[in-house]
């Protein structure tokens, strides 16, 4: 699997943010990723400031109940990443932790915003 690296947000609430890859090797193996809800006993409610900036290898995110936020620029210029399935706990999605070209983003398993299909 896919190792990442977590920083403690408070140690007495036991909550991680996750702050990118632990390795920087492509994952085009697998590309998808999923955000887990909890690392070595911290409950993860972030995705950290530019935590997978320039990663084009991501082509399908998906995000644990519990991550509650994703901060500014989390997958700024992943250029492959066309599908996100955010969790029902998501409350903020900060300045360009998504970028345009994804596609195809759902919530509570239910498509919030899919782009048109372009035939050439």
């Amino acid at each position: 699997g896919i190792k990442l690296n977590f920083r403690i947000v408070s140690e007495q609430d036991k909550t991680a943010e996750l702050t990118g890859m632990a390795e920087d090797k492509p994952i085009s193996d697998y590309g998808q990723l999923t955000i887990p809800a909890e690392a070595n006993g911290y409950s993860v409610i972030s995705i950290g400031e530019r935590a997978f900036k320039n990663n084009n290898y991501i082509n399908k995110v998906i995000i644990s109940e519990g991550v509650q936020f994703i901060r500014t620029g989390a997958f700024l210029f992943c250029s492959r990443l066309n599908t996100v399935i955010l969790s029902s706990t998501i409350r903020e999605l900060q300045d360009y932790s998504l970028q345009s070209w994804v596609k195809n983003v759902v919530m509570f398993r239910r498509v919030l915003f899919r782009s048109p299909t372009q035939e050439i």
